[in-house]
């Protein structure tokens, strides 16, 4: 969990603070599960609803329950929640909702030793104080977001450039604030896009034999995760941006090599 943390960290802080808003729900689902003697869920990371895994929209386990988070679509300002009762009741309603998903395994809490409800607490606690912490997230003084908009509205305005990033949280982000600040011709492509291709081929279109299509049905600046950093031909760009750095090195010359 603290490895994740830090990836998160060094790809945004926006994905960063929704980790830990999801960690302490988590929590609570299991701290819900133990006071009401209710089986807690339990399996690797594509089953418990963690939701913080590469580019995790591709398993995401809450589905349309993804729209109760912090809402980050409506302003550019995020604000976490910090109250421990707001945490609890959305645990009750995820629980509900995870008990009707068929890939989900279940454990009776008798097999946990009685201090894990107080190590969670514990664990909820500080999690809260980092958000408080850090307090509510403004995009505007984002200094990398910053700087990757003054690269593709002045040092690079006339070239095509893909922006690559480890999470699909910070590709929206991304899009989203960039298309604010009035960038146009941009798209965006993750593991829950349904057609990927077409986003290649309306960015790359010489290299992918589409030499018909206007220009003003073209991409300029996309944004994407590593859903396109192997099998797709991204010869047409002039700009490589690694929004952050992944883990695994061997990405950064996959990416390149499209």
């Amino acid at each position: 969990c603290r490895s994740t943390f830090f990836k998160r960290m060094d790809s945004s802080g926006l994905a960063f603070l929704l980790t830990i808003y999801r960690h302490i729900l988590r929590n609570c689902v299991f701290i819900y599960a133990i006071d009401n003697k209710l089986s807690l869920p339990v399996g690797d990371e594509n089953q418990i609803p963690e939701d913080y895994v590469d580019d995790i929209d591709i398993n995401n386990i809450f589905g349309g329950e993804a729209a109760s988070e912090p809402a980050v679509t409506d302003s550019d300002i995020l604000d976490v929640p910090t109250d421990m009762d707001f945490y609890m009741k959305k645990a009750q309603e995820y629980y509900q909702y995870i008990s009707s998903k068929n890939n989900v395994a279940w454990i009776h809490p008798k097999y946990f030793k009685r201090t894990l409800k107080q190590k969670l607490n514990k664990d909820c606690k500080v999690l809260i104080q980092i958000i408080q912490y850090c307090g509510a997230w403004n995009p505007a003084a984002d200094s990398k977001l910053n700087q990757l908009e003054d690269l593709v509205n002045n040092r690079h305005k006339e070239d095509k450039v893909i922006v690559f990033t480890q999470f699909s949280d910070t590709a929206k982000y991304i899009y989203r604030q960039l298309k604010r600040r009035g960038i146009t011709q941009i798209d965006i492509a993750t593991g829950e896009s349904p057609d990927p291709t077409t986003s290649v081929e309306k960015f790359s279109p010489v290299s992918n034999g589409k030499t018909d299509m206007p220009e003003t049905d073209q991409t300029r600046v996309l944004i994407a995760t590593d859903v396109l950093s192997e099998g797709q031909n991204l010869q047409d760009a002039h700009v490589i941006v690694n929004f952050d750095l992944p883990w695994a090195i061997i990405r950064l010359i996959q990416r390149a090599g499209r």
